[in-house]
């Protein structure tokens, strides 16, 4: 019996591989290009140079011309096109078949060995679901694999990225994420772990949040030939890097945003620059400004004057309200924020009183594209 659970062991026949691929196809061609075989069985039919497909041919012969391994991985010179393919669901590797002829021969022998029941070594994945939207927050991402430890199966050492001749061992890429705003096609930015998968560690990739506003972000995994050590926010690759390519069965993930509420208090009092009068707002917050945000807003003024006239009578005079708009990038602590800086009244000032009746506060992202309400509390 040369079929056993799924594998196909010498002396291989028609019937033997007929049952496993579960085909009722008569000719070789068929069977050797069959949808149903296994691409990470290391035996299988492959693109080899055999003029002779009955002779004996090395023991490698399963690494297939160009030491493909009889695998197709699509590789993408910038990040925006990976993007793409992943959002479409293209994430697959796929069997480089034999054509036939001399040198890409139909030959049964290419199924001694062959498991059916083959596992990729890629055995799943693992991205945030949730992260703290602050400088310190990071977003993680894992794959998880095994070396098949069955020689039947192929392992990360045995695969390659191959392009323009260039080879490069699997196990010596590197893990990346790509991130991006929910409503956004193109990634923003992107980076991969510090060691290749082969050390330890390198099956986990981090980056940092930055403290951006998003409250909701996409977000991939992917696998590149080269280092990006710190966040990279530009489409077409840095000058040291060469190709990236998607994972199997690795897909785009929602990843939520928790940002942590900035309250500020704030008070509204007055300076004079001669006649001039300056409503100036005060502002305390809670923690700091993260890089690349700043906080605006705009506030209600109500204010009165007690003056003296210029024949000596004293009269309040009630003033209507005012809309104060501001910005300010500070952190925290007691913030001066001028408004209304050419308030001119006639007469002495004796005593102006200023009330804040509403004030709203918004923090902005470096693009002043994104933001989220601040809470305003203790309204002296």
């Amino acid at each position: 019996m040369s079929n056993a659970n799924g594998k196909i062991i010498a002396p291989v026949s028609f019937s033997d591989v007929q049952t496993v691929l579960g085909s009722a196809a008569t000719d070789l061609k068929s069977l050797c290009t069959h949808g149903s075989i296994n691409i990470w069985a290391k035996y299988k039919p492959v693109v080899h140079i055999d003029a002779l497909a009955s002779a004996g041919r090395d023991s490698v012969w399963w690494k297939a011309k160009d030491n493909t391994r009889g695998i197709k991985i699509n590789v993408f010179e910038n990040i925006t096109s990976l993007w793409q393919s992943i959002e479409r669901g293209e994430t697959s590797w796929e069997h480089i078949k034999p054509t036939g002829g001399t040198y890409s021969a139909y030959r049964l022998t290419d199924f001694n060995g062959y498991n059916h029941n083959s596992k990729s070594p890629i055995t799943g994945f693992s991205i945030d679901k949730e992260i703290e939207g602050s400088i310190a927050g990071r977003i993680n991402g894992r794959i998880y694999y095994t070396n098949n430890v069955y020689d039947d199966s192929l392992s990360f050492e045995d695969l390659y990225i191959i392009e323009h001749n260039i080879q490069t061992p699997i196990d010596n890429c590197f893990l990346g994420i790509a991130v991006s705003t929910n409503a956004g096609n193109a990634p923003f930015r992107y980076m991969t772990s510090q060691v290749t998968i082969a050390e330890q560690g390198g099956d986990i990739v981090s980056m940092p949040h930055l403290g951006l506003l998003n409250t909701q972000e996409k977000a991939v995994l992917f696998f590149s030939t080269q280092i990006i050590n710190a966040p990279y926010t530009t489409p077409e690759f840095p000058e040291n890097m060469q190709y990236v390519f998607s994972i199997p069965g690795v897909t785009m993930q929602t990843v939520n945003i928790v940002h942590e509420p900035y309250y500020v208090s704030a008070n509204a009092f007055y300076t004079a620059i001669g006649l001039n009068y300056g409503i100036i707002i005060g502002m305390t917050f809670s923690n700091a400004t993260p890089v690349g945000r700043y906080f605006d807003g705009a506030a209600v003024i109500l204010y009165k004057t007690t003056d003296v006239t210029s024949i000596g009578d004293v009269e309040d005079l009630i003033y209507p309200e005012g809309v104060v708009y501001f910005q300010t990038t500070q952190n925290p602590g007691e913030v001066f924020v001028p408004a209304f800086s050419s308030i001119t009244l006639s007469g002495y000032h004796i005593v102006r009183d200023f009330a804040i009746a509403e004030m709203q506060v918004w923090a902005i992202d470096i693009n002043g594209e994104l933001t989220i309400q601040v809470p305003i509390i203790d309204m002296r």
